[in-house]
């Protein structure tokens, strides 16, 4: 029998159902493996006591289908009694009171908090190395990032301390972590599992940041997006629906959106993933991007700016407390900076840029099911190489080039996942991005798994053993 680690969401909870698996002990020894091997990793910032793990299971609703699964909560969504810093030295001594929404439905479906993965500055860049709580290391090679924002999620379930990560995505902070990690992520269409409100200020941007996680099996995803579905009592657009035919038409792409290059690795996985997808016998087509990709990854960025500054100056006003900018990350302040230089007139035009950029990305999906691309344009970066008190220009290019197929999906409101593809030269994952329809969540969802049944990926990091 497999360690009980080593099982998925999906399995562990029907052991749990059907009495093979005590929650309490499983609970317990997640958490003295957590305390063991995040030594290394850095991945869990805080963790619940093992006295607690009895009341936790008391709240637990045992009908639930994910019922007494741990899974862990990023560190810039609040949960009561555990360390919410948004990964700031501005807030280093601030602990949660409230309890967000979403974290409320993972818990209504059963799953249950165990710890607070790590995050780099209000979730702001693509590495997990926020000063204030040290860097995340990648448990595939620990000289290696695991990604961000969502690096603490990614390397805990691919190191096996818990199966299940919550995580947000705003450019791709949930498929470059997965990518990087070997695991598999979900960017839910825009508006679910439950719609994210516009932050104050920030009207002008589309609702850039979707909230979901990261999991081992794309059956993990496919139940917990059900489960919660089922509670919003969402309904699914009347034209969405599974394709019996198992037959997908899918375009594809390789060509950043920065127009450059990308590194030869990506590149021969990308290829891979082409043929596979042929020799299943599905139909692709290459293009290029249908709308001016440069000048949108040029728009995304300064959107990204203006969102930083209207969430953090949300944070402050919502916890009552000044910016200190004296205590911020210099990549935060230069997001800033940019911020406060767009005039009125250069948001509009990020507006419409964006705009046109939405509508061309998802007209593609009235001639085909699916769109395939890299997720990421190099192999997870070396620790310290996207650092964020690196020269503001230096990191910004150097996240620019590397963050070049993701960001177009928050932007369009559409759903795309990352999928574990192939393990490169050096002993490092790399994963592939297929992306949707807005709404077509499930039918990528069920590609996903076809995927997953005929390229079985390693579940976990060589060095997640004990």
């Amino acid at each position: 029998m497999r360690p009980t680690w080593r099982l998925d969401a999906t399995e562990t909870a029907r052991r749990i159902r059907e009495g093979k698996l005590d929650p309490a002990a499983h609970l317990r020894e997640t958490l003295r493996r957590i305390t063991r091997l995040d030594q290394q990793l850095n991945a869990v910032v805080a963790r619940i006591d093992e006295d607690d793990v009895g009341q936790r299971l008391e709240q637990v609703d045992w009908d639930a289908p994910f019922a007494g699964v741990p899974f862990l909560v990023k560190e810039t969504t609040p949960y009561p009694n555990l360390r919410l810093t948004y990964g700031s030295r501005w807030l280093q001594d601030h602990i949660a009171v409230d309890k967000d929404p979403l974290i409320q439905a993972f818990e209504k479906i059963g799953f249950v908090v165990v710890g607070v993965s790590n995050a780099p500055e209000f979730g702001l860049t693509d590495v997990t190395e926020p000063l204030l709580l040290g860097a995340t290391r990648n448990p595939w090679n620990l000289a290696r990032s695991p990604g961000g924002s969502s690096g603490g999620a990614a390397a805990a379930v691919a190191a096996g301390l818990v199966p299940f990560a919550h995580g947000t995505d705003g450019g791709g902070s949930l498929r470059a972590p997965a990518s990087h990690c070997g695991v598999f992520a979900l960017k839910p269409s825009r508006g679910r599992p439950f719609a994210t409100p516009s932050l104050p200020g920030a009207e002008w941007l589309p609702d850039l940041v979707s909230r979901f996680g990261l999991t081992r099996s794309v059956r993990d995803a496919q139940g917990i997006l059900a489960a919660l579905s089922k509670m919003s009592g969402y309904e699914m657009p009347p034209k969405v629906g599974q394709r019996h035919d198992n037959h997908y038409r899918i375009a594809a792409t390789g060509i950043p959106l920065h127009a450059g290059d990308i590194d030869p690795a990506v590149a021969r996985v990308y290829d891979a993933a082409v043929a596979h997808c042929r020799d299943l016998g599905h139909s692709v087509t290459t293009l290029e991007w249908p709308f001016d990709a440069h000048a949108m990854h040029t728009a995304f960025f300064g959107a990204w700016a203006g969102f930083a500054k209207a969430y953090i100056e949300f944070i402050s006003q919502r916890l009552q407390r000044p910016i200190e900018r004296l205590k911020l990350e210099p990549w935060t302040v230069g997001l800033l900076d940019i911020a406060d230089a767009l005039t009125g007139k250069e948001r509009i035009r990020i507006s419409s840029i964006l705009h046109d950029a939405q509508i061309a990305h998802n007209d593609l999906f009235g001639d085909f099911d699916l769109l395939l691309t890299p997720v990421y344009a190099k192999p997870p970066p070396q620790i310290g190489e996207h650092h964020t008190s690196l020269p503001f220009h230096t990191v910004y290019k150097r996240v620019t080039r590397a963050v070049a197929f993701t960001p177009i999906q928050n932007v369009a409101g559409a759903p795309a996942v990352s999928v574990p593809f192939a393990v490169s030269d050096a002993d490092l994952p790399i994963g592939v991005q297929f992306a949707a329809a807005p709404g077509q969540d499930e039918m990528l969802l069920q590609f996903a798994s076809a995927v997953q049944a005929s390229r079985p990926w390693p579940k976990f990091a060589p060095g997640a053993t004990n």
